[in-house]
């Protein structure tokens, strides 16, 4: 009978499983302020390339991102190869290598692979 006070967990919400939502996750401080022709800077921290595409993935300012991914606006993931990613910036497409962050600034016109 000394166990019957247990019963009510959900009333207590002590013992209750259900947490809030991860903050840290749901507010990601990956959303610095983007003009139209400077990318801010980007914390390039993992690189996995796989032959299957949908298996690809890098992470940038600490959330992962797969091919076709944007970002931050007018960014786009573009592909992920074995030693680099190509990304594209308002049309622009250009090249970073595994995980090389990317200092911020304007994207240099370069000649672009196709």
């Amino acid at each position: 009978m000394a166990h019957a006070a247990l019963l009510p967990l959900t009333a207590a919400g002590e013992a209750a499983p259900k947490t809030p939502p991860p903050a840290a996750k749901a507010s990601a401080p990956a959303a610095p302020e983007v003009d139209s022709d400077t990318l801010p800077p980007l914390r390039y921290s993992a690189h996995v390339y796989a032959s299957l595409p949908e298996k690809r993935s890098i992470v940038l300012n600490g959330k992962a991102w797969t091919e076709g991914d944007s970002p931050l606006p007018n960014l786009v993931v573009e592909q992920i190869q074995q030693d680099v990613t190509i990304f594209s910036f308002n049309g622009t497409t250009f090249t970073l290598a595994a995980l090389e962050d990317w200092p911020g600034g304007k994207i240099d016109e370069e000649p672009k692979e196709e």
